[in-house]
């Protein structure tokens, strides 16, 4: 049997997706694996957004909002950023705005 790379970006990956799956207690490892992957990485929209979700499923909507408009600076069209950042603005209590 192979051993596993716990350093590879994808066992890091699987990593996130299930600790993100168990919640709770395993949500702040979830944010760091995906921090790591930025620092190695760059701050790419889909890290972004993905490290907020694990920020939201936290109840920490403020710090996820930071991390959904900087998505959304680099990508505008980001879908997902634009939906979490939708539901974000729901539990922050802020008015939806029209442009």
């Amino acid at each position: 049997m192979q051993e596993i790379d716990e350093d590879a970006t994808i066992t890091q990956l699987a990593f996130a997706w299930v600790n993100m799956a168990l919640g709770k207690d395993k949500l702040k490892d979830v944010f760091y694996a995906y921090q790591e992957m930025i620092d190695k990485y760059g701050a790419t929209p889909l890290l972004l957004v993905a490290q907020s979700s694990s920020l939201i499923q936290q109840q920490k909507y403020q710090e996820a909002e930071k991390l959904l408009l900087e998505a959304l600076q680099r990508d505008a069209n980001n879908a997902e950023a634009i939906i979490n950042l939708i539901v974000v603005s729901q539990y922050l209590g802020k008015a939806p705005e029209v442009s």
